[in-house]
């Protein structure tokens, strides 16, 4: 199993919003599946986003790249994309027929299958053996099907099989990657994810990742392609979102949710990133208009 890398061509494309993608897993087990499938006829975008738990992508029919740690590496049929947990990571992808499949498992999955698992701290790109690919995708197949459904415990047995098979021959390759590529952002996303916090000083930002005020602001720019004060503004603005389409609470409650005092700003703010006021987009989502 080698690390495949790419060049990035285009990292402008990938300056989007930053949100945290959540993840829900079946009643039983620990490991989520889902298999797509589609014709794509324009280049397809996935803005900025990270996951609280690991991704694995297995790529049957596609061609594109994976923008991570301010550079990109190529994605094509044949290989499996790894996206440690709070990662920030993009997607750029050709127009033409997708055929993947997504896998979503806590990080205590691989250190069950593998106590010496140590996890990279950027997303990586690995290439499988063809005959390895071939039983991977076939196992996968099986899990997504009908048939899997009537034996649930079976099917996360072979979801746990399938996330073994990618690690068994590649952990060594990827634990020399992990020892010497830290993630100096790691301490941060936790805090903000265990505190459910909207508002933080650089200094604090500093502090949390051992770095001082000017080498984080440059190393955060360097890495995710916007300013630390723009990623608070997203990370604000998708949490309004959400309860503006889904919770019981008033425009102001939800404005104080996000640390944001003034109703006024907050309804300027939001109308400068989404284009609509709050209302607004309450109303539209919820059919309301």
């Amino acid at each position: 199993m080698a690390i495949a890398t790419g060049i990035a061509t285009d990292s402008n494309s990938m300056q989007q919003k930053v949100y945290n993608q959540e993840i829900t897993f079946p009643e039983q087990g620990q490991v989520s599946l889902k298999s797509i499938a589609r014709e794509v006829t324009e280049p397809w975008r996935v803005s900025n986003h990270f996951h609280a738990v690991c991704e694995l992508v297995v790529y049957e029919d596609m061609y594109g790249e994976v923008w991570c740690g301010g550079q990109a590496q190529a994605l094509a049929s044949g290989q499996v994309l790894l996206v440690p947990p709070d990662t920030i990571h993009s997607f750029y992808v050709k127009p033409g027929r997708q055929l993947y499949h997504v896998l979503h498992f806590p990080l205590a999955e691989l250190t069950r299958i593998n106590p010496d698992f140590a996890m990279p701290a950027q997303a990586l790109v690995l290439d499988l053996n063809p005959e390895d690919f071939h039983c991977l995708i076939a196992l996968l197949k099986w899990c997504a099907s009908e048939a899997s459904e009537a034996v649930a415990s079976s099917r996360m047995q072979a979801l746990g099989l399938a996330v073994s098979m990618i690690f068994e021959n590649g952990v060594e390759r990827i634990n020399t990657v992990a020892r010497f590529n830290p993630s100096a952002f790691k301490p941060l996303v936790n805090y903000l994810n265990t505190h459910n916090c909207y508002q933080l000083s650089v200094d604090k930002a500093a502090e949390l990742c051992h770095l001082s005020r000017s080498h984080f602001m440059k190393k955060f720019k360097k890495q995710y392609e916007v300013t630390f004060q723009q990623f608070l503004t997203q990370r604000k603005i998708d949490a309004a979102k959400s309860l503006l389409r889904s919770s019981s609470l008033s425009i102001t409650e939800i404005a104080q949710h996000i640390e944001i005092d003034s109703l006024s700003y907050f309804s300027k703010l939001f109308k400068e990133t989404e284009g609509c006021t709050p209302r607004e987009y309450m109303a539209r989502e919820r059919g309301e208009a």
